[in-house]
């Protein structure tokens, strides 16, 4: 017998609309219906942004779930609530979260694709491939960590209450972003300690566990690197600064065109560097010195300049003549330069 397009439809959401009543009726919830609790107890805007919502000893699904959602006119912006049993409760502000464990960010429920229901089975299927067992989950949902996502982490807990694994889900596609597995096997490690198996850890080898039949597999060796970018070796320049003297003349230096003097027909113009211009006739040219060729450097010499010899100056009356020694007549009191003592005048 054939079944039409609408009974098939039919029958699907009778099976999505019965699965929230069969979880209430066994005590669980999921994290979808926990908010809709809240927003049907407290109106819509109290759950327009959520920090986080977190439920604990999920089989497969908690009883209860505590919602965190921002609320401006808390003094710490976050507000409380619980849901669980048909009902929704305010627990009021929260005030053990800012500003030491401020939440990562705030997200709408709308944007999460992946409920809590469909992440219990992702994380189902990730502990069965690493052959992990596991009697409970514990569930949260928050912002990924500098992102805009929501993100699930669940934490799989052992019958002694011990951690075991840890799944991170995509609460908008279902992606798995990182697994941890904790084995306690006693032939996992030599001395007896749990092996701890990450799968961030940047590795391109598979692990083996000890189990048989047992493999974990990591994703591709990240490439080493210091973060500091390598440099080539140091090479010396090559060298562009003056040749040591040789006593060569300036013509034979390869690019060195030597020094001419201006000739006499265009005097320098030295005013603009403030050097004053040397006296006419203190500078000789080439041309006009004995033995002096064009091209040829030359420095003035200063003795030509002056004359061969200077008039003494003329003595004139008022000059005063050359007086003669002062003699001091010797005392007749002693000798030695000393000069004798006055005389005592008599009464």
């Amino acid at each position: 017998m054939k079944l039409s397009r609408f009974t098939l439809f039919g029958a699907a959401m009778a099976v999505l609309l019965t699965a929230p009543v069969a979880r209430a009726q066994n005590g669980e919830l999921s994290a979808r219906d926990a908010v809709r609790l809240v927003t049907t107890q407290f109106g819509s805007a109290s759950t327009v942004w959520l920090a986080e919502v977190r439920g604990t000893s999920g089989i497969p699904q908690p009883s209860q779930w505590d919602v965190i959602a921002l609320d401006e006119r808390a003094p710490q912006l976050l507000r409380a609530y619980w849901a669980g049993a048909g009902r929704a409760g305010d627990n009021g502000p929260e005030r053990t979260r800012y500003p030491v464990d401020a939440p990562p960010g705030f997200f709408s429920m709308s944007r999460v694709g992946v409920d809590s229901v469909a992440a219990f089975t992702i994380a189902e299927s990730e502990a069965r491939k690493a052959r992990i067992g596991f009697d409970s989950i514990n569930y949260l949902l928050r912002l990924r960590e500098h992102a805009n996502d929501p993100v699930w982490k669940l934490d799989l807990v052992d019958a002694s209450n011990r951690l075991v694994g840890s799944v991170f889900i995509s609460a908008l596609t279902g992606d798995v972003f990182r697994t941890i597995w904790v084995y306690r096997q006693g032939n996992v490690r030599p001395d007896g300690l749990p092996q701890i198996v990450d799968s961030a850890v940047p590795r391109g080898e598979s692990f083996s566990t000890g189990i048989t039949g047992d493999g974990v597999t990591y994703r591709e060796p990240i490439p080493g690197r210091s973060g500091i970018a390598e440099t080539p070796p140091a090479t010396m320049p090559p060298a562009t600064g003056p040749r040591p003297f040789s006593p060569v003349s300036p013509g034979e230096i390869t690019g060195v065109i030597p020094a001419r003097p201006a000739p006499p027909s265009m005097p320098r113009d030295d005013t603009a560097t403030g050097i004053p211009l040397p006296p006419p006739g203190t500078v000789s040219t080439p041309e006009s010195r004995p033995g002096g060729t064009a091209g040829e450097m030359r420095f003035p010499d200063l003795r030509e300049s002056a004359p061969a010899t200077s008039p003494a100056p003329a003595e004139t009356e008022s000059s005063d003549p050359v007086k003669p020694p002062i003699e001091v007549p010797e005392s007749s009191g002693g000798g030695g330069g000393r000069i004798p003592p006055p005389p005592i005048p008599s009464n």
